[in-house]
């Protein structure tokens, strides 16, 4: 948690003292080694000031810029209302350039930036109060959401500091509560010795002044550096579960929402989570024979029409690149008319979407009529809208039918569509680059195939070299998607059983202690 800069400097500082200790005081006065040595304190005083000035601290703004959304190893499952709720942290945590250092050691400053934060994340999610105070923004969270934040916090704060606080387990309030002054008893020791040794050796009078030049400010700034790394995690470690809080997720309780999203290092168990895989698109754009192509038989209907109201569910394994292979489940929509999905066309791809984990949409890509595919991800991007607590799982557009875009008779596998070096390859990016401006930030990217199979002329390509690359890149904001929706659906689900279970418990205590007290 130290940072290189702070690490070097306090060196700088202590290795005279290191020195000092090898050689042994009493070696040094007796051989007379002092007259040679004498040089090391100041000396490396003086290298100390001038790496802190030359090499100067890291904004702690910078630092907080990515504490919550890249240091906190369980934010892959946020949505997008999280992450915005995420820049209120920064904000607090760049707000550390103006608070007085002596605060940063005084434990209501964190007790009252526990609540401001609090308050102010309450009202982000759930907005004032019927009293319009934000600061009773909270009363819309429950009580076990409140008691497993703190207990989570409360842990993960104890881990870090154990870890990683050097002598927390011997600190007091009131030595952490003068961390960044220095105790008179020392100042005034330091008094006697300098002037004691400035009498023995008068030579003594430079190192004293070399120390109060440089060794005082940059002990000063070390001692505010330690403390303002401390306060940034304490910032980054309770706004996340403060963010977890208010998103609903601790409304299970602490177990249930550690069992849900990760064990007791944080990860989250890959093989575990199940990926569904939903392919939509528009009639004959080619979402069977993709389904053939994954799953290596030809199995999927290649005539589905339009009117078809059942969703065909198949599975495929791929490999997870660095991880082990991964068991896919692929959800088989019906398809829609290119004039214009119809409501139910619309109501059944978006189920399929909503309930899947990465979303496969399948056009042509020598046809340029993109309104009904824009009307589905816009019934899609609404349906998550209305669940903000919910992340979004990525859609993959994948243009089929590259072997007909002009010119239609050439075909000669592999393109690369980067730097095109004929008119095929740059007639194809064209049409990648086209389906990107349509869809926008709707799609995390464009995979480019043919997957024509005729028996005299075989022309598959980009299954392999295209689809299956974005899809294992999107593999763990798919699993992300997963454990979030199958959280949210098993706390939400058996309400009036699990109130009846705390009843019966509570009676029970109820008895027992009215029981204990009469006999």
């Amino acid at each position: 948690m130290i940072g290189r800069r702070l690490f070097f400097v306090g060196f700088l500082v202590a290795l005279p003292v290191v020195v000092c200790v090898c050689f042994g005081a009493h070696a040094i006065w007796v051989t007379g080694y002092w007259k040679s040595l004498w040089w090391v304190l100041p000396g490396c005083w003086v290298l100390a000031w001038l790496a802190s000035q030359v090499w100067k601290p890291t904004k702690h703004a910078s630092k907080a810029t990515d504490a919550i959304t890249v240091d906190s190893k369980l934010s892959k499952h946020w949505s997008e209302r999280d992450h915005e709720a995420a820049k209120i942290i920064d904000r607090h945590q760049r707000d550390i350039q103006s608070i007085d250092p002596g605060k940063l050691s005084d434990p209501h400053h964190y007790l009252s930036q526990t609540q401001i934060l609090a308050a102010e994340l309450a009202e982000f999610y759930h907005g004032k109060s019927k009293r319009g105070s934000a600061s009773q923004a909270v009363d819309s969270l429950t009580i076990v959401e409140i008691a497993a934040a703190a207990r989570l916090a409360i842990d993960d704060l104890e881990d870090w500091i154990l870890q990683s606080v050097p002598g927390s387990s011997l600190i007091t309030i009131r030595q952490w509560r003068a961390i960044t002054s220095t105790p008179k008893w020392y100042s005034q020791a330091s008094k006697v010795y300098w002037a004691a040794s400035t009498l023995v050796n008068p030579a003594n009078l430079i190192r004293y002044a070399t120390s109060k030049a440089t060794l005082d400010p940059v002990v000063g700034q070390l001692q505010s550096e330690v403390v303002a790394t401390i306060y940034l995690n304490f910032l980054r470690r309770v706004g996340f579960y403060l963010i977890e809080m208010n998103s609903g997720r601790l409304r299970g309780g602490a177990t249930a929402y550690a069992k849900a999203f990760g064990n007791d290092d944080g990860s989250i168990e890959a093989d575990e989570v199940p990926i569904s895989i939903a392919l939509i698109g528009q009639t004959s754009a080619g979402k069977s024979s993709l389904i053939n192509a994954l799953i290596g038989d030809s199995v999927a209907k290649t005539d589905l029409l339009p009117e078809t109201r059942d969703v065909a569910r198949y599975q495929c394994e791929i490999e997870g690149g660095d991880q082990a292979s991964c068991l896919l489940t692929l959800l088989d929509t019906p398809g829609y008319g290119e004039a214009g999905a119809s409501r139910q066309q619309i109501a059944e791809s978006k189920k399929a979407a909503a309930n899947a984990d990465v979303v496969l949409l399948v056009v042509d890509g020598h046809s340029s009529a993109r309104q009904a595919d824009r009307s589905v991800l816009e019934a899609l991007e609404a349906h998550f809208d209305a669940q903000p607590n919910l992340r979004r799982p990525p859609v993959i557009c994948v243009m089929t039918h590259i072997d007909l875009i002009p010119p239609a008779t050439v075909w000669e596998p592999p393109y690369d569509f980067e730097s095109p070096v004929d008119s095929k390859e740059d007639n194809i990016r064209g049409a990648r680059d086209y389906a990107e401006e349509v869809f926008g930030q709707s799609i995390v990217g464009v995979a480019c195939v043919c997957l024509a199979d005729a028996s005299s002329d075989v022309r598959r390509w980009g299954v392999v070299e295209q689809v299956l690359p974005l899809l294992i890149q999107n593999l763990d904001n798919a699993r992300a998607v997963s454990i979030a929706r199958i959280f949210e659906d098993e706390v939400g689900t058996d309400r009036f059983k699990k109130v009846m279970t705390q009843a019966r418990s509570f009676a029970g205590d109820a008895f027992q202690a009215w029981f204990d007290q009469r006999f």
